[in-house]
């Protein structure tokens, strides 16, 4: 094991000398999150990983100067690359340039405060886990939604059946919410996380043995890509509405609001809740609700700050209608 990788030397602002030792860091934080390898090779592969998420961490703490903050959690051991391929998964189907929005009469007055999950209409923060189906949840989360707000009580819908079973998509592939919605109203409707649950991998459709419980009637873009007062006028009339974004950088989030460093690479499928404005910093932000767990984030919710298409937040946006079935 090489000094390079577990020790670092820096000075401090009294210009003293100060040795950090990662590898100390890396096993107390193995014991916090009870990671255990398989022999050297992987935890030495493993260390090198959590000195270069260290590193971004630090990167990114300076960039959003106090406004948002980035730690260890448990994807800390992974590279970017393994990231990318177990958590973000979106894969377009649709082509974005001829994104048109439905037709909606929107007010043109809206509240300064929105949080949907005040009314009851959001269910929990659930966990995608080492699957890329993102974009299942995703459509998921916002048939949810819709069930809810079509006067239906609380109720969770099946993920494994849209990751095994839509075939215009990949399972932990990949996919789209849009085409998501496609496969669900082809199949006539989707149904519960308890006669189908979730495994995590792909496998083999049983949608045929189960009962549906809620169908999908309409389907579309809440608003056009790069317009934010859109957005905003949908997430008031409609309610929480799916979303693709980039997401590569907040694999370290912890907390605050994003502010900068966020492309527009479509990359992960979440659902915005509301919108808000910090009390101190007067940051207007969006409340965005991930599928990573709710040890990840602030309960597994992260803000995005408004009015630059962080993170390609607008870029797709889209809600669903339903019915019980």
């Amino acid at each position: 094991m090489t000094l390079a990788i577990c020790q670092a030397v820096s000075i401090d602002h009294h210009g003293r000398q100060r040795i950090h030792n990662y590898e100390d860091q890396f096993k107390q934080w193995m014991s916090k999150y009870e990671r255990h390898y398989v022999d050297e090779k992987e935890y030495l592969i493993r260390l090198s990983n959590f000195v270069s998420n260290l590193a971004t961490i630090s990167e990114y703490n300076a960039k959003h100067h106090g406004r948002a903050t980035f730690g260890l959690n448990q994807f800390s051991d992974l590279s970017i690359e393994e990231f990318r391929k177990t958590h973000l998964n979106y894969v377009p189907t649709h082509k974005k340039a001829s994104q048109v929005r439905q037709h909606f009469d929107y007010p043109s007055n809206i509240p300064e405060r929105v949080d949907w999950r005040a009314k009851g209409f959001v269910t929990p923060v659930k966990n995608q886990l080492q699957c890329g189906s993102c974009w299942a949840f995703s459509a998921t989360e916002q048939i949810e939604t819709a069930f809810i707000q079509a006067g239906n009580a609380q109720q969770f819908f099946s993920e494994q059946q849209i990751v095994d079973c839509d075939p215009f998509d990949g399972g932990c592939g990949g996919g789209d919410p849009m085409t998501a919605y496609q496969y669900v109203q082809s199949a006539g409707g989707i149904t519960t996380d308890t006669a189908y649950p979730y495994t995590a991998q792909d496998g083999t459709c049983e949608a045929n043995t189960t009962t549906k419980v809620a169908q999908i009637k309409t389907y579309g873009y809440a608003s056009t890509a790069g317009n934010e007062t859109q957005m905003k006028e949908a997430i008031a009339a409609l309610g929480p509405l799916s979303i693709c974004v980039d997401a590569e950088t907040w694999m370290t989030y912890q907390s605050g609001i994003i502010t900068t460093d966020c492309a527009a690479d479509l990359d992960h499928c979440v659902q915005v809740v509301g919108y808000d404005v910090d009390t101190t910093s007067n940051i207007p932000y969006y409340i965005v609700r991930n599928s990573w767990g709710t040890t990840w984030g602030q309960e597994g919710y992260i803000y995005i700050g408004e009015g630059s298409n962080l993170c390609g937040i607008t870029e797709e946006v889209t809600q669903v209608t339903v019915e019980a079935l």
